[in-house]
């Protein structure tokens, strides 16, 4: 049901942050209901556990596709630099259109993101010699949208 509803989401990062949300939701909700969890087995929590990080994992590649141009060698460094922003930008401005509201998966969606961009896009900065002052998004700066992303704020 939740993965039918979903595709109404026309971008894929909406749509696997509505899916990992209403996982997260749900085994949330039956683990910590005292009633549920009685008569449900926890096989169902690890189900639901399992979505949720599946759909993490999802994210993860979509974050990770704004590298790709990284790996690119006909074009100079510059445009890469540019193509990344590029991407960045959609990717970020798709996922702000869905609020987590979910403190404790909204800081894992957030530290999932920072940690698959943040060490390879600085080790491009760094063995391309490239001059962040001159940067749109210099590190911090990608760290910031990210959570700004999560959080659902515009920076």
């Amino acid at each position: 049901m939740i993965e039918m509803v979903s595709k109404q989401y026309s971008h894929p990062g909406s749509m696997f942050a509505f899916q990992a949300n209403n996982f997260h939701y749900i085994s949330n909700a039956i683990k910590y209901s005292s009633g549920l969890s009685q008569f449900l087995p926890s096989s169902i929590i690890t189900k639901y556990e399992t979505l949720t990080g599946r759909n993490r994992m999802a994210l993860k590649a979509i974050w990770q596709s704004s590298l790709a141009t990284f790996m690119s060698s006909n074009i100079n460094s510059n445009e890469k630099i540019e193509l990344f922003n590029t991407s960045f930008e959609k990717i970020c401005n798709d996922l702000s259109s869905f609020v987590i509201y979910d403190p404790d998966l909204r800081g894992h969606l957030i530290q999932d993101a920072v940690d698959c961009l943040v060490p390879k896009y600085s080790s491009f900065l760094d063995e391309n010699k490239i001059n962040r002052s001159y940067l749109k998004y210099p590190v911090p700066a990608v760290e910031k949208k990210i959570d700004l992303t999560y959080s659902n704020k515009q920076s």
